[in-house]
């Protein structure tokens, strides 16, 4: 269109609005320039017809070609009687030297930049798309997302998350001119570039059209393409490839781009996961599920709307379940079709969803690789958070990663939700205040009243019984951290914990569900604070709702010396009434270690990792058996080689619902680490962090928790993990009242000074 406006000095189409313009562009016949200017050859007007042809694979592949064939029609003779030939040829000289200095600019050797592509490129924004016709209206952010894909890692280029790009946009609302609000929009962003455009269709044919500016307002680039409008992203790849070419710097030639090898061919697919992107940006979590559930249902080979259908259930609560498993290994199988960078984010979300401490390394590589990825933010702090039983770190750790989150989309307020959990679990008032007043002004009422009704709960102004069963029927997980922040208050007594869990279990509903849950919290909880024969007789209640859990909660408590020596028997009951197999050879090799017959415990456990098939087997039991081997080999004196057996098993056994069924090992790795001056420190990790949510442990866990920083020379820190055992010991049973003399007289030594009597 361009070489004939040049020859013809009017353009090719004409009309009343842009929109009319390209409708006559894609769909009316190429008008023939010999008919508007006399003297133009047969051949030239050849020429022009072909840079102005409707199927792409028709034109000139590249300038170097249309170079060549005007050249060619320009020696090519002509009538002489007509003057006005002349004035074509000066045109067609000046395009051909045009032409000339545009292929020198871009050849070796001619200043090349050291990167592939202009420095202003390097960091690029795409800014939606103006798109008008049928069809078109998915591509106005749309295009935001399919630019970005296609263009991110290429020649170097760092295309900005379409997240943020989108959120700024929306700031610029209202501003009166297009592209000083994109150029505003790079500016904030950092962006050395910024890409606005167009999207129309008519007649089944569409018609993309960009401009690629410096956030200077220099233009770099403009393209231009044409195609059907059912090949939506052949156009798009010819766009891009249209635009790399006029920032391409490098020696190389440029990149075959094919977005469909990285999305889908299916234009029904590509429809439902941009609308599933626009509606995940937008919070709308379930949504967003939906239309990525109906792009995998179209094309089961699409494996981006796989990877963000597993990061949707991630943000809808099915973390860890079947659909969310099922997702992240659809998009595992068709990973070849990922871009790198977005198969790294699936090989991390993969690890997370399967509740692996891994998921952690691998997200922190991926988060230092790009360190302005908002997903990838978010999914390391959801690892951090979920995995933290297996991987414990202070609670601080884990809001500074939520915080970089903050720090790149303020709007994201599902980030600030586990930070305030935090801060509920641990009684940190200050630092709930800091989250909860974003999350009172962004989040909905469902989550805001419940929250704030467990921080009164937590620290008052307590809430009433209405409010608390309200709460409980809305985010009942919320008040329970209500519950276990009563470990951490500055005086805790066994009653004072005990009252708050009292108050929850009337707040629920009283379902044989949670009542049978709430019997066996309870039980625990009873276990732990020493007091024995009261958890015996809440643990005969919970025989008639559940006999399995009644028997699995004494079991465990006998195991960690939670109950008199008499009710030893009751752990042969429990190993006895495991089925045959691989979990009963489990069982009885764990007793074999907690009687003291050492050797024959890891003789049994060696012969069923040996001989074991374990193709029906969950692989957590297989984790849970090779980190009892580690515990007995410690028990056997061999610390080292314990110790790395331990943490491999425990690995292996990490999983969503594990944590109850892995913590007798995890406190035993943590004493093995506490026994190490090199590996005490991490035993402090472990013991202040590892069992917040574990009743039976958590005051067994202060005890040693004292012990270990009396071994590391902190005193201060000693006496305060002594004084808080003794509060929650305060009411122990006569026959375990061994722990709390044992307890005082370390105090004693600690402080210099007599404790006061109870």
């Amino acid at each position: 269109c361009v070489l004939y406006e040049m020859l013809a000095g009017e353009p090719p189409f004409a009309g009343s609005t842009p929109q009319s313009v390209v409708a006559q562009s894609l769909t009316a016949p190429r008008p023939r320039i010999g008919r508007v200017r006399d003297g133009v050859s047969p051949a030239l007007e050849q020429v022009v017809l072909r840079t102005m042809a409707l199927d792409p694979a028709e034109r000139y592949p590249d300038m170097t070609s249309l170079g060549a064939a005007l050249r060619d029609a320009r020696e090519t003779p002509a009538s002489p009687a007509r003057r006005p030939l002349l004035i074509a040829g000066g045109v067609l000289a000046l395009a051909a030297v045009a032409l000339a200095a545009w292929l020198v600019a871009r050849s070796p050797g001619s200043g090349d930049t050291p990167g592939k592509v202009a420095s202003a490129a390097e960091a690029l924004a795409v800014l939606p798309f103006h798109t008008s016709g049928p069809g078109m209206e998915f591509l106005g952010e749309g295009m935001v997302d399919l630019l970005a894909t296609n263009l991110r890692g290429v020649g170097g280029i760092h295309a900005l998350d379409p997240r943020a790009v989108l959120r700024e946009w929306r700031t610029t609302e209202g501003a009166s001119d297009d592209l000083v609000r994109a150029l505003a929009v790079g500016r904030a962003l950092d962006a050395g570039s910024v890409v606005v455009g167009s999207a129309v269709s008519t007649g089944g044919r569409m018609r993309l059209a960009a401009d690629l500016y410096t956030v200077a307002g220099e233009r770099l680039g403009r393209a231009q393409v044409d195609g059907p409008a059912d090949s939506v992203l052949a156009v798009v790849d010819r766009l891009s490839l249209a635009l790399l070419r006029d920032v391409w710097r490098s020696r190389e030639p440029l990149p075959n781009l094919r977005l469909a090898l990285l999305t889908t061919d299916s234009i029904e697919a590509l429809r439902a996961y941009l609308q599933g992107e626009q509606q995940y940006r937008r919070l709308a979590f379930d949504s967003a599920l939906s239309a990525y559930t109906r792009a995998v249902e179209v094309d089961s080979t699409f494996a981006l709307a796989h990877l963000r259908r597993a990061v949707a259930f991630g943000w809808t609560g099915g973390y860890g379940s079947e659909d969310s498993r099922a997702a992240a290994e659809a998009g595992l199988r068709f990973a070849g079709r990922l871009p790198a960078r977005d198969r790294r984010l699936l090989m991390g979300y993969q690890l997370f969803d399967r509740g692996k401490p891994a998921s952690v390394d691998s997200l922190s590589a991926y988060v230092a690789d790009y360190p302005t990825d908002v997903e990838g933010w978010y999914l390391l702090g959801e690892a951090l958070f979920h995995t933290r039983t297996f991987r414990p770190v202070a609670p601080e750790s884990i809001s500074a990663v939520f915080d970089s989150v903050l720090r790149r989309d303020s709007t994201l307020f599902p980030a600030l939700i586990h930070p305030a959990e935090l801060a509920i679990l641990y009684a940190d008032s200050a630092r709930f205040a800091r989250y909860f007043s974003t999350i009172e002004r962004a989040a909905p009422p469902q989550m805001v009243n419940p929250l704030r009704t467990a921080a009164g709960f937590a620290w008052g102004p307590e809430p009433t019984d209405k409010a608390l069963r309200a709460a409980m029927g809305l985010q009942p997980t919320w008040i329970i951290l209500g519950a276990f922040s009563a470990f951490r208050q500055e005086i805790s007594t066994s009653d004072t914990v005990l009252q708050r869990f009292a108050k929850v279990q009337r707040a629920g509903a009283q379902s044989a569900q949670f009542v049978g849950r709430a019997l066996a919290a309870r039980t625990h909880l009873l276990a732990g604070l020493g007091r024995w024969r009261e958890a015996r007789v809440l643990a005969d209640s919970l025989q008639r709702l559940d006999p399995e859990e009644a028997m699995s909660v004494q079991a465990w408590a006998i195991a960690s010396g939670l109950a008199p020596a008499a009710f030893d028997g009751v752990l042969d009951s429990a190993v006895g009434a495991v089925p045959p197999g691989p979990e009963a050879e489990y069982a009885r090799g764990m007793l074999d270690l907690l009687r003291g017959r050492t050797a024959q415990g890891q003789r049994r456990i060696g012969r069923a990792l040996a001989s074991g098939d374990w193709s029906q087997t969950r692989p957590e039991l297989r984790g849970l058996m090779v980190a009892a081997g580690g515990w007995g080999a410690i028990l056997q004196g061999d610390s080292a080689a314990g110790l790395r057996r331990l943490r491999s098993g425990l690995e292996q056994a990490a999983a969503p619902g594990m944590d109850d069924e892995t913590v007798f090992l995890r406190f035993q790795l943590a004493l093995a680490l506490a026994a190490r001056e090199e590996t005490r420190a991490e035993s402090i990790e472990q013991l202040r962090y590892g069992f917040d949510m574990q009743t039976l442990f958590i005051p067994a866990a202060q005890l040693a928790l004292g012990r270990t920083y009396e071994s590391a020379g902190m005193g201060d820190s000693a006496a305060a993990a002594y004084r808080r055992f003794l509060g929650f010991w305060d009411g122990a049973d006569a026959e375990l009242q061994g722990r709390v003399v044992g307890a005082r007289q370390a105090l004693e030594e600690v402080t210099a000074e007599r404790p006061r009597s109870p």
